[in-house]
């Protein structure tokens, strides 16, 4: 008996310090580039470059940080763009891989509702706001992590259709 639960506390040392050292594989700057294909826009396709830095944060927990440039204007090769930022901090949410934002809003009160999970090799932050009238939009950015730098999917999904993906590359500087 005193073995098992020997076993079992160890375990839950064990299990959060195997997702923490899973995050140290993320940790860096990147720089990127990737192509969006949007159905609510005038252009169907257009590109993107990005950077990225993801560092940890005591105890446990990480900050990530990404730069957009969105082509835009006339034509899909504008020179056109705009940019936007985003910021998120996170930290464990007790089960192993998954980490909640701390300063999350209320979703239905105009606020955003932010989580991160880490699966294999794959980190996936999720953002939900909800709109007044009670439509949501959920973003999901998956980074997964190659022997290059990271792959991106991107999909943004409002009232349960697809708006927008966008698949890009980004390298460790």
């Amino acid at each position: 008996m005193r073995l098992w639960l020997a076993a079992l506390f160890m375990l839950g040392f064990v299990a959060p310090a195997a997702a923490n050292a899973g995050m140290r594989e993320f940790y860096g700057d990147y720089k990127g580039y990737g192509f969006a294909e949007d159905t609510t826009g005038p252009f169907i396709n257009t590109e993107r470059d990005f950077e990225l830095s993801i560092v940890p944060l005591e105890p446990d927990g990480f900050e990530i940080s990404w730069t957009t440039v969105k082509r835009k204007g006339d034509s899909p090769n504008s020179l056109e763009a705009s940019l936007s930022r985003s910021t998120a901090r996170f930290r464990p949410s007790g089960e192993p891989g998954v980490y909640h934002a701390p300063d999350n809003g209320a979703p239905l009160e105009g606020g955003m509702l932010t989580w991160a999970r880490l699966h294999d090799d794959i980190l996936t932050v999720y953002r939900m706001v909800v709109e007044q009238s009670g439509v949501p939009e959920l973003h999901v950015y998956r980074r997964m992590h190659t022997s290059k730098g990271l792959e991106l999917y991107f999909t943004a999904v409002r009232d349960g259709k697809m708006t927008r993906t966008v698949r890009g590359r980004y390298r460790r500087q």
